[in-house]
């Protein structure tokens, strides 16, 4: 079971294949203080099923996306428009799961406030086809050598994997001391609609370098995962907890276009070269956080806000659909189509350690959110 909702503050606010830092008081850093259309169909591709409130057909003909149609029969798909909120994929869409024959065609939406983009066709990567080498539904450490370093992670296939099926690739960054484990159990929010690997520091927490060896790392891990697995290449997401958080900022900046969107949890960044594009991005992280300040959490959520072009003027954000829970999450407006910001501060209640994971912002709050892309 997840983690009891923390009490919540109001705010008004081809690379084949990506690591971040240590927690602020190891960290020589600043931590001193939608919408999913139907998407183009390949012919021959596996038929997916539907997702949310509207059900898209998967087979040899069409299936609706969002509110408006997008067609993905055996050969190609037209692209749709934005769904409306919680609207269902289209034929074939890459967060749904379903049929076995048709076209590839658009994702599940979160809403038309999520400042989506209706969603890039699937793009299948190598592995697809590939016989799945392990068990599904939990995690496996595989060996790798990185450089001249020997490393491993921990790779999770959905349960009923498909292997011509392009899944969502969300990769994990742990915090100092989380070696090896995951940061928040992701996998109850996505359930079987994606493959998450979990990556492992070689000392307690992540090198955070630009140039460091643990972007080396990533990108290993992930040429290897889309090789034997069936990734979405358009689909890779980067998400973690503190050190891995600051991970998580250093790879959207130094692979953005190749991660689609970034989930920070309670952690800050380093100063970080001209990055390589705009992401999308959602932050969580406790006002009164005692190891990572907040502060150092605002730089790095201005600075991606100035990359895509947001305005300081922002609307609330659901982060989990449903309208009886708080949030305190908001939205910036203005930000180029397809690359949101959402902003979630928080206040733990009173006893409570500050520097958290941010569980469920950091589960069902990040899976929603890249669901809208």
């Amino acid at each position: 079971m997840p983690a009891p909702r923390p009490k919540l503050w109001w705010v008004g606010v081809s690379l084949a294949a990506f690591v971040g830092c240590t927690d602020a008081a190891s960290n020589p850093g600043t931590s001193a203080g939608g919408n999913g259309g139907s998407s183009a169909g390949t012919s021959g591709n596996t038929g997916l099923g539907t997702s949310g409130a509207s059900a898209g057909a998967a087979g040899t003909s069409a299936g609706a996306a969002g509110t408006s149609a997008g067609a993905a029969g055996t050969s190609a798909g037209a692209a749709g428009a934005s769904g409306a909120t919680n609207a269902g994929g289209g034929a074939g869409g890459s967060m749904t799961s379903g049929g076995t024959s048709g076209g590839g065609g658009g994702q599940s939406a979160a809403g038309a406030t999520n400042g989506g983009s209706g969603g890039a066709a699937p793009n299948p990567s190598d592995g697809c086809g590939t016989a799945a080498s392990q068990a599904e539904g939990t995690y496996v450490q595989h060996d790798i050598t990185s450089g001249t370093s020997a490393r491993s992670y921990r790779l999770r296939l959905p349960n009923n994997y498909a292997l011509m099926r392009p899944y969502p690739l969300i990769i994990l960054g742990h915090g100092c001391t989380g070696n090896g484990g995951t940061p928040f159990p992701i996998e109850q929010a996505s359930k079987d609609d994606a493959i998450v690997v979990a990556l492992k520091s070689v000392g307690d927490c992540f090198e955070y370098s630009p140039t460091g060896p643990d972007v080396k790392y990533f990108d290993d891990v992930l040429a290897e995962v889309s090789a034997k697995q069936c990734v979405d290449r358009t689909r890779v997401f980067m998400a973690g907890f503190s050190s891995g958080s600051w991970l998580t900022h250093t790879i959207g900046c130094v692979r953005a276009g190749i991660v689609r969107g970034q989930g920070n949890a309670s952690g800050n960044q380093v100063n970080l070269p001209n990055c390589t594009g705009p992401i999308a991005a959602m932050f969580a992280h406790d006002v009164n956080d005692d190891q990572n300040s907040f502060a150092g959490a605002e730089k790095a959520r201005d600075r991606i806000l100035a990359k895509n072009g947001c305005s300081t003027e922002t609307q609330p954000y659901d982060y989990d659909g449903d309208p009886n829970t708080p949030s305190t999450c908001v939205e910036y407006q203005g930000c180029m189509p397809g690359y949101p910001v959402v902003w979630c501060p928080t206040m733990a209640a009173q006893g409570k350690p500050t520097h958290n994971n941010q569980v469920p912002i950091s589960t069902v709050g990040f899976w929603r959110f890249w669901s809208s892309l």
